[in-house]
This record gives C-alpha cells, structure tokens and sequence, in this order.
C-alpha cells in the first residue's frame, strides 16, 4: 500500500512512493520528503524553512571526452548538447515566457474556481430536475390511479362486479399518498426555482466567464504543447524557475507527458505574440467583474477586438421559467383520483353493499320460506301414507299440491323475483296446510275408529274368556252378560249370572210379550269350552231352558228334551262379514240379516232363536226366526 504524503509548502497529499513534483503546487519534491520523512499532516510550511540540503543543485556541466579518459572509462566521443531555451521551444523570451505561464497560472485558478461554483449550479439545476421527474413520474401515477378508480367506480356502479372493498382501499391510500407526495414536491419546487432563478444566471455566467478565460488564453497555449496546458505543468515550471532552474530547462524537467519531446527546436527565433500579455491579464481579470453585471458580456469585446462570445438561446443553462403547468397537473389529477377513490369508497361500494345487503335478506327469507314449505310437504306426505283417494276429495288436493312443490329457486340476484317467489312459496304453504287440516280429520276418524275397533275387541277378549271359564268349570262368569234386554216393542228379558258351576245363571221374561217358551229359563253355554278366543269379534252362542230337559249332545236315545237357543252379540260385530259365506260365525251366519234395517252395532244385544223340542215335546220346535234386524234384536239397557 503506498504511504500517503503531504507536500511542505502548500499541504497537498500526495500518494505516490517516489514523489517529484507536487500536484498541488508544482514545488520539485526530489530530496525533500521521501517516505521515511514525509510530512506529517497537511499543513504548509515556508519554503525558507526547508533544510539547505534539500535546495536542488544546478545541473552539471557535461563532461567531455577528456574526462571519460581520464577517468579510466572507454574512450568515445560525446557532442555536447546545446542547452534548452524559450526562444526555440516557445518563441518568446525567457522573461516574456515567464509572464505567459504566471498568466496561464492565474488563468487555470481561474478556471478551477469557475468550474467548481459552476458544478454547484449545475448540481442545483440537476436537484430541480430530479424534482420536476418524480414529480412526472407522481402525475403519470395518479393518472393510472385515477383511471383504475374509474373504472371500478363504473363496474361497480352498473353491477358488473360485486364490492370491491380492498381494491377501493388501496387505490384511496394510493391517491392520497401521492396527493400528499405531489403538494409536498410542489413546495419543494417551488424554494428550488426560487434558487434556480439565480443559479441559472450564476450558471451562465460562469460558463461565459470560463469561455472568455478560454478564449483569452488560446494564443498562449498555441504556443504550448496540448500536454503542458494544464494547471499542474504550469505550477511545476514555476516552481522549479523559483528554486534558480532556468526557465527552459523548468519547462523541460516538469515535462512528465513529454508533450515537448521533438519540440525543443519548434521555432528558430523570437516571435511575438499576437496580443500583449497584459492585454491577456486584464481580459481574464475582466471576465471576473464582468460577470457580475448582467449584460457585461454583451457590451464588451475581446481584447483582440472580435466579438466576445454572445449566450446562446438554446442553451442548456438557459433559466428556466418558472411553469405552473406541471404542479397544476400533479395536484389536479390527484384531486380527481382522490375524488374518485372517495365516491368509489364513500357512494358507489356502500350503495352496492347496500343492494347486496338487501338480495341477501330476500334470498335469506326466500330460503326460510322455502324450508317451511318443505316441511310441509313432508308432514303432508306422513300423513297421504295413512289414506287414499277414495277417502275423500281432500286427499286428492293435498296430492296435487304436494306434486306442485318444485326445488328451490332462491339464487337470482333481484330482490323483487325473490320476494315474489317467496311469497309464492309462503301461499303454497298456506294452501297445503289448509288441506293437510281437512286430510288430518279423516286420518283422526281413521285412527279413532281403529282405535275403537281395537277397545272394542279388548272388551269382547274380557266378555269371551269370562264366559269360557264357565264352561271351564265356573260359576256365573263373573256377570259379564248380566243385564236387561228390551225390543223395540217393549219386551224385555233380564239375564242374571247364578252359582251352579257349568251354568251361567238365568233368563227371564220381565215386560211385554214373552218370546219365551217359559217366564224363566235356566241359561247354559253351548260350545265355548271348545274354542280358543276369535281373531275377531263374534257373538256368543247360548242355549235357555229347564235343568235336565235341554237337548245335547249326550242324551240318551228316546229321551224327551226343549231348549230355546240365543245368541249375545258384543258391542261392534260386523254382522256383514257374520252373514257372509263360511264367516267367523258360522251359528249366527245362519240367520239373515235386514240389509235396510240393521241393528245398531254400537250397543251389546241378543238375538232369539229357534226353540228345539224332542219326545214329548217335539211339538215345541219351531226353528223359524224373524230376520235379523234393528226392530227384532233385544238391546242391552
């Protein structure tokens, strides 16, 4: 890494390991500093104050071909070299040569000092121009902002989407953002033309100011290589012609490029510059004080009497008005993007949630009504699996109904086909309801008469099996039969259980016309004992007469015998289904039946029927009986 070193005289840092001129101030370096002793800091210090040692001697003269010899060396032949003067490398005399290069050097600060406060309004005029970029760059976003805004304000506001509440969000922060960014930059721009105004002046000042330094020095630096005509040449030749080196062989020495390598003897003899040094001195001075009046430039021509160099109208460094144009645009079309956000955001997506509120609450009630009228339905099909059509024209409604409900239309997106449908399906509902109701009464008949059917049948299982107990060996049967019969003529007959096992009790005569063959008879079972319980109801056969003269199976040939045979008919026999053909009652099934004038099957009776009579009543017998109907049965009261 190469140690870094300060020139003595004017503090310059040097980085270079074998320095021999100073940058900064030309000043020859070779046995001043060296890298073991290089000063410490950048702080100059007075040419007088540098050690007598480290003056740079005058050159010595060149040996000649006798001391070569003489000192041992092989004899040859050298040719002296001619030293180097101003006259043949530059024209000029060495003292007129010395004023030119003083005048270059001050013409070089110059320009140094120029360059830089021109780089400072260029830096200006380059920060204003970065802002009037982003500000661009705002407007061309908030443009696209704002057409984003409008088109969803537009889809939004016609339905063709549904609320978009994030992309509204987004686009509302984004105007906003660049809204404030756009004020913010406008204000920004605003302090920077104010100061542009002047550096756009100082701008172009400064560069006629570094035109006219350059067009003052041309003739100078015609006479100098395109290498040597730069500020550090300069310094360092007049450094070296400072330290006692002739100006010639300085210019020689500092000629690190080379530039006058074939030029030494460019010019035979003195020639004169074109314009006077001083001329040259003052127009540089000049272009510093004219550049502090505003048409110093124009007023005033160059020393060589052409004209000084006029600012062109094209030119970058121009001033640049002060245009409205651009903030007027960023902060307008933001305000419209912003504005366009807030309608989208503050009117069009609540209206539309709105709207969409409102479909869903149709839709909601549309469905709830939908799901009652599937209830319905239901209910209705339970209750048409317990009838048929042939139990009244109400089923047939309610099956017509049921077949009308369809699936559920509840998806459109208008509220008014929504709530018509719905109140479609609430009078559907009505409807079935209001024949569910009248099927309802008749499924209740259906099933009260099938209840009744099966108490009815529960009491005659009591009556059957209390009386086969008798024929079991019982006594009275615990008066399951007890009672008084009356006709519809008023005769009436009373059956009281008794206590002879095998017998149920007594039947007597007790108003009207007697029927019987005695006033009382005893009462005895026919064939109970041998059957189990019927599947249905049936009547119970009986058998009335005196103890000893009733006709069985038992008795012996010859013997004489009379009984009378009836018959207890429970509440709700089918006295139908007893007449028909092979019948459950096949004994009563015998008898038949008034068809226009049946008994009333609500209420328990007796049926009377023939009398039997054998041996010495045989002239008894009559087997004939009224037909069966409500005037010739005896009641139970």
């Amino acid at each position: 890494m190469a140690t870094m070193l300060f020139c003595p005289f004017c503090g310059f840092r040097i980085p270079s390991e074998d320095p021999r001129f100073c940058p900064g101030c030309g000043h020859p370096l070779a046995g001043v500093i060296s890298p073991a002793q290089g000063h410490d800091g950048p702080h100059p210090v007075d040419a007088n104050s540098v050690p007598a040692k480290t003056v740079v001697q005058p050159m010595p003269a060149m040996e000649t071909a006798d001391a070569w010899t003489d000192k041992g060396n092989a004899p040859a032949v050298v040719k002296p070299r001619e030293p180097a003067s101003t006259e043949r490398m530059l024209g000029l005399g060495q003292t007129q040569t010395r004023q030119m290069f003083v005048v270059l050097r001050d013409a070089y600060r110059g320009l140094d000092d120029a360059n830089a406060l021109l780089d400072a309004s260029r830096r200006q005029r380059r920060r204003a121009g970065r802002c009037d970029t982003i500000l661009r760059c705002m407007v061309a976003l908030v443009l696209l902002d704002a057409v984003a805004a409008g088109l969803c304000l537009w889809l939004v506001a016609t339905d063709v989407v549904n609320a978009i509440w994030q992309v509204a969000d987004v686009l509302t922060c984004v105007a906003v953002v660049v809204t404030v960014i756009c004020i913010g930059l406008t204000s920004v721009r605003r302090r920077l033309r104010s100061r542009l105004r002047e550096a756009d002046d100082e701008t172009s000042r400064w560069e006629m100011t570094i035109e006219r330094i350059r067009h003052a020095v041309e003739p100078l630096e015609e006479r100098l290589p395109s290498e040597a005509c730069n500020a550090g040449y300069v310094t360092r030749v007049l450094a070296l012609a400072d330290e006692g080196h002739p100006f010639a062989e300085a210019m020689m020495e500092a000629d690190d490029a080379e530039g006058f390598a074939g030029r030494a003897d460019a010019y035979d003899g003195l020639v004169p510059l074109e314009i006077a040094l001083e001329d040259v001195a003052d127009a540089i001075d000049g272009a510093f004080v004219l550049r502090n009046e505003p048409d110093g430039f124009d007023k005033v021509s160059d020393v060589d009497g052409s004209a000084s160099p006029k600012r062109s109208e094209t030119d970058h460094t121009q001033p640049v008005r002060s245009s409205i144009v651009l903030p007027v645009v960023a902060i307008g079309s933001s305000l419209v993007a912003m504005a366009l956000c807030m309608a989208l955001l503050l009117w069009a997506l609540p209206a539309r949630q709105r709207d969409l509120d409102g479909v869903a609450a149709a839709a909601s009630y549309c469905s709830d009504q939908y799901q009652r009228l599937t209830k319905a339905r239901d209910a209705a099909d339970s209750v048409l699996g317990k009838v048929s059509d042939a139990d009244g024209d109400g089923v047939g409604t309610l099956n017509r109904l049921v077949d009308a409900v369809g699936n559920e239309s509840c998806s459109v997106q208008d509220v008014g086909k929504l709530t018509d449908t719905a109140t479609g399906y609430r009078n559907q509902v009505k409807a079935i309801n209001a024949a569910l109701a009248d099927v309802n009464k008749l499924v209740q008949a259906k099933e009260g008469a099938a209840q009744r059917r099966l108490d009815l049948y529960a009491r005659f299982q009591q009556i059957w099996n209390a009386v086969a107990s008798v024929a079991r060996g019982s006594a009275g049967g615990d008066g399951v039969l007890d009672g008084t019969y009356c006709r519809e003529d008023g005769s009436c007959l009373q059956v009281t259980h008794g206590s002879t096992p095998y017998r149920y009790g007594s039947l007597s005569h007790t108003a009207g016309e007697n029927p019987l063959f005695d006033d009382m008879l005893d009462l005895d079972l026919n064939y109970q004992s041998a059957q189990a319980t019927p599947s249905t109801i049936i009547s119970i056969y009986l058998v009335a007469g005196h103890e000893g003269e009733m006709c069985g199976s038992a008795m012996h040939p010859g013997t004489s015998c009379r009984d009378q045979s009836l018959f207890y008919v429970p509440v709700g026999m089918d006295l139908a289904a007893a007449d028909a053909q092979n019948g459950p009652d096949r004994m009563l099934g015998q008898y038949e039946v008034d068809p226009s004038n049946p008994p009333d099957d609500s209420k328990a009776y007796l049926v009377l029927g023939g009398t039997r009579g054998m041996g010495k009543w045989e002239s008894l017998a009559a087997g004939d009986v009224p037909v069966i109907s409500d005037d010739t049965v005896f009641y139970l009261q």
